[in-house]
């Protein structure tokens, strides 16, 4: 629901007063909650939760030269469906292992399991909770180690149902902008802009590592309410109880996690951008238009958007994952090896900007012939440097996540003895990649088909995009330990182990801890199966400006 009013006061100026208001809600499917299970909490944002105000105003000269403009507003985003099909029970990831024998008789048959397969395959779809389909709904004790008491089947959900935390907010930003319109002459106009936006809340799915039962999720608003503090979020999550997962999954039931007396608050999501542009326009005059704008911009934060570009989550290139990325999944990634916020120039950062375009039509006897020019050049994104550094749990051998170590826009370059292990990392500065320029053209080229019908037109167009088929570098491999060697960079001591458990791994995590100590403690007998191995590709280039492409087109009006 939407209302607006615009009034004129005196000479030129003019206010526009809006309000949008919203209503949303995004339901728990109620068949795929189990027997005996809560079912999570569906999210409701009534009338009041999506109030959105706009204010505009805008100036006229007497003579329709100049015009000041401004405006402010609040803007909610509308939730993406993922949410509910990664968050909400829809979205499945399930491993299923099954004994070849031997059973009672000797070997392995159908009887040991329900011979009513569903798709063929015993394994259960969709429930964390749904055992495996055995005879009577009990593991045969054939298959169930005497002495141990270990099944020789596993049934794993990777994905179960997330609560969602209470007083939770919708995904909220405001905006600020103002400037200026002057008509230079006739079919020439020069504008400038400024633009500032900012977060208030982002709705996003957030965890702990339980010592017990690994990662528990809630949907939350990252560093608000029930996930505001560590010790905080962990009494929420204990006071879920038996909510979702796995029969028994109660966070910190044993007290096993501990508490963080010494941890920040959870950071917020941060997203400042600020902008200037700066636009020359020609209208089309003797068959020529064009436009040049330069933008000056800065975007600063600790998250990416909806649609992350960083390259931890996802690797490469980043991930399409609405409301559900890695972007606040485990606190600790948000800090610096000083234990500040690593919060900084983020991927998509490119401070300065050049555009600009030429048309040029011409009319004669056989048709229309259109032709334009696209010129791009924007200043190379930011590097950063990530590392594994450790996890909230022991005796974990591979790595758990990468956080970037340095913070946002921070590059360090690292070189390691082949014989001793022994690792040299530099200063860390500012690393973007090169400059990206790239020229587009298109052509075109209308036939009037018949002369008493001017709607009957026969045109074709042809496209070239890079058309000098430049290769600039628009990434660069970003991880400094190695994913193929099997070994743990585990930098972060916590005082009991180098991997966790618990809180403790929570409080060295975000306290501060040394980089080059723990390498230096982790390599000093040598690379080895305890040791760092540098990644080769860290540093190296990974992705490349598309190479030109060519796009042929033919069109018919009547």
């Amino acid at each position: 629901m939407f209302a607006q009013d615009s009034w004129t006061i005196g000479h030129g100026l003019t206010l526009n007063l809006g309000i949008r208001v919203e209503k949303e809600s995004l339901p728990v499917p109620a068949d795929v909650i189990p027997a005996g299970l809560k079912a999570p909490t569906s999210i409701n944002f009534s009338w009041g939760d999506k109030i959105e105000p706009r204010l505009g105003a805008a100036w006229g000269s007497r003579d329709g030269k100049m015009k000041i403009f401004g405006s402010y507003g609040v803007v909610n985003d509308v939730m993406k469906l993922l949410l509910a099909q990664s968050s909400f029970g829809a979205q499945a990831y399930e491993t299923c292992v099954y004994p070849l024998g031997p059973d009672a008789g000797g070997g392995f048959t159908n009887s040991d399991i329900t011979t009513t397969f569903v798709n063929d395959r015993a394994c259960p779809n969709g429930l964390t909770t749904a055992q495996a389909n055995f005879a009577g709904g009990v593991t045969p004790p054939s298959l169930t180690d005497a002495a141990s008491g270990t099944q020789l089947i596993e049934n794993y959900n990777l994905r179960p149902w997330e609560p969602v935390s209470p007083d939770v907010k919708p995904y909220r930003q405001h905006e600020i902008v103002f400037g200026t319109d002057y008509q230079v002459t006739r079919d020439l106009a020069f504008e400038a802009r400024y633009d500032r936006k900012r977060l208030d809340h982002i709705l996003e799915d957030a965890s702990l590592w339980d010592p017990t039962w690994g990662e528990i999720y809630t949907i939350v608003n990252p560093g608000e309410n029930a996930n505001k503090t560590i010790n905080g979020y962990a009494t929420y999550l204990n006071s879920i109880g038996q909510a979702f997962g796995t029969p028994g999954e109660v966070f910190n039931a044993n007290g096993a996690f501990g508490t963080c007396t010494g941890c920040p608050n959870n950071p917020k999501a941060i997203r400042d951008y600020d902008g200037v542009e700066l636009r020359l326009t020609k209208t089309t005059s003797k068959g020529w238009a064009g436009m040049f704008a330069y933008t000056w911009s800065r975007l600063w934060g600790n998250y990416t958007g909806l649609s992350t570009t960083d390259q931890i989550d996802g690797g490469q290139t980043g991930r399409a994952s609405p409301n559900t990325t890695r972007a606040f999944d485990e606190p600790f990634y948000y800090f610096n090896y000083k234990g500040q916020s690593n919060a900084g120039l983020l991927p998509t950062d490119r401070p300065n900007t050049f555009k600009g375009n030429v048309y040029y039509t011409r009319p004669w006897k056989l048709g229309t012939t259109t032709l334009g020019l696209f010129q791009v050049a924007y200043q190379g994104s930011p590097v950063s440097t990530a590392m594994e550094v450790g996890g909230p749990y022991a005796g974990y051998t591979s790595p758990f996540e990468d956080t970037y170590i340095y913070g946002h826009g921070q590059w360090a370059n690292f070189s390691q003895d082949p014989t001793t292990g022994d690792v040299t990392i530099g200063n860390p500065y500012t690393r973007r990649t090169p400059w990206f320029t790239q020229s587009d053209l298109n052509f075109g080229h209308a036939f009037k088909v018949n002369k008493n019908n001017e709607r009957q037109i026969l045109s074709f167009q042809a496209t070239l995009t890079n058309l000098l088929n430049q290769r600039a570098v628009v990434s660069y491999w970003e991880t400094a330990n190695s994913y193929w060697s099997g070994n743990y960079s585990a930098v972060v001591p916590n005082g009991v182990t180098l991997r966790g458990p618990g809180a403790a791994f929570y409080q060295a995590a975000e306290t501060g801890y040394n980089v080059n100590a723990g390498l230096a403690g982790l390599n000093s007998n040598a690379v080895g199966a305890n040791g760092f191995v540098l990644a080769s590709d860290y540093g190296t280039p990974e992705i490349w400006q598309q190479s030109r492409r060519i796009r042929l087109g033919v069109k018919f009006s009547f």
